[in-house]
């Protein structure tokens, strides 16, 4: 048995990051790690149990259950090409302006991930149907994969967002608070990828070559309705929850049986669509409960170490301006994009942080968009940049160079986005506010 201290935190923390480093999964990282701190400050295996009873009960928890339903009304969606209907409806009201099919991708990435809420499912759904489209009409490759890969990361910001639920179980912020945070700051975001895609395509035309496909003004109207179904799922989610009419976790289970409905009645329900989305939920449920418990073994033992309050008061004593603290754990977090998993940058860095803001006079739901943005840029930064990987996956003829030169204009769109969240909070805590 040993005495806790900030020092056994920091090294465990070091030590997490090694087992990261020789690419021991997240989940056993932490794990490892949790369990010897645990037998370390209680001297014995009988604290196990304990451990063992707080990991579980904490992911078996009614609030939990947003992550499955959620996930399996993304995958509903996905398997019913609801999207790629919203893509092609799109396509015909302005695929022929400047940069307009990348434009189109966008703004059906943005619809898809307000219902999806996972950026990868956003990419492999929407790019599949968007990125041979631009590359029949002779879209660069950087252009092209850089603003899908962009625009996957709406579906963090616009809810429900699966990093949204990921920062509330880890933080207990309100996980409906930080939906409503999410929806103006992703509207933005859309805006700027849409503004960096026309200044590309007007700077270089020749990256973006305008379509030639016509439509009459009646197939226009009819293209209209095809992203109604998504933005009806939206809608009813956010203004259900918003006006408290359910609980974000109530609100995922509504959410799964409107979208089952709305497949019905559009003739595009089969039970084998329904049992693929099934068996996928499935697995991304394992996979992230099990990250779960180990990240909530490690930042218990963590918080026994007493490292988070050691850092919080080392930080407020030295750094006067509670600004320069947000930017300098937004620095640490940037870094820590480059060398980890986002998921796993959350687990590790968000328990260690969280006390440093929320004591230097940060609002917790304020702080969680922020970390969103976070995860954001981490998903475009490489070497993970796990955006620029499934993209590249997608395209099929694009390097990973490619993607990640490509990404770059809209990388410095999400800089200046958060940025602007920084020096001007109520772009993301106004509708919060009026809840």
């Amino acid at each position: 048995m040993v005495e806790a201290s900030p020092i056994w935190g920091a090294l465990a923390f070091l030590v997490m990051l090694l087992l990261t480093a020789l690419s021991v999964p997240i989940a056993a990282s932490m794990g490892f790690v949790g369990l010897v701190l645990v037998i370390l400050f209680y001297g014995d295996f009988s604290s196990l149990q304990y451990v063992a009873a707080n990991s579980w009960g904490n992911v078996a928890h009614y609030d939990m259950s947003v992550f499955p339903l959620f996930i399996f009304m993304g995958n509903l969606i996905s398997k019913s090409d609801l999207g790629s209907d919203a893509f092609d409806g799109i396509n015909r009201l302005m695929g022929r302006t400047r940069g307009g099919l990348a434009m189109v991708s966008t703004m059906t990435c943005a619809l898809f991930g307000s219902v999806s809420g996972s950026s990868a499912s956003t990419i492999v759904a929407i790019g599949g149907v968007a990125l041979p489209e631009m590359k029949r009409y002779g879209y660069s490759n950087m252009l092209r994969t850089g603003s899908v890969s962009t625009s996957g990361c709406i579906a963090n910001l616009i809810p429900p967002s699966m990093a949204a639920v990921l920062f509330s179980v880890v933080t207990e912020v309100s996980l409906g608070k930080l939906f409503i945070a999410g929806i103006i700051p992703g509207l933005i975001l859309t805006f700027l990828i849409l503004a960096t895609i026309y200044i590309w395509a007007s700077v270089r035309p020749e990256d973006a070559p305008r379509s030639t496909e016509t439509f009459t003004l009646k197939e226009k109207l009819e293209g209209l309705k095809a992203p109604l179904p998504i933005l009806m799922i939206f809608l009813f989610l956010m203004v259900g929850i918003y006006q408290g009419f359910f609980s974000p976790a109530e609100g995922a289970g509504m959410g799964v049986f409107f979208t089952i409905v709305m497949m019905v009645v559009l003739g595009k329900f089969t039970w084998g669509r329904f049992f693929v989305a099934l068996r996928d939920t499935i697995k991304m449920t394992t996979m992230i409960f099990a990250i779960l418990m180990a990240a909530v073994m490690f930042s218990s033992t963590i918080a026994l170490s007493q490292l988070p309050q050691f850092i919080a008061d080392w930080s407020l004593e030295t750094v006067e301006s509670p600004l320069a603290i947000l930017y300098l754990v937004i620095l640490i977090f940037i870094i820590a994009g480059c060398i980890l998993e986002n998921f796993g940058m959350v687990m590790m860095l968000v328990p260690l942080f969280y006390p440093v803001i929320t004591q230097a006079g940060f609002d917790g739901v304020f702080f969680g968009v922020i970390i969103i943005m976070m995860m954001e840029m981490s998903m475009l930064t490489p070497p993970i940049g796990n955006n620029i990987y499934v993209t590249s996956y997608v395209d099929g003829e694009a390097t990973y160079m490619d993607v990640t030169i490509g990404t770059i204009p809209f990388y410095v769109a999400v800089m200046g986005l958060t940025v602007l969240i920084i020096h001007f909070p109520m772009i993301a805590m106004w509708l919060p506010s009026t809840m």
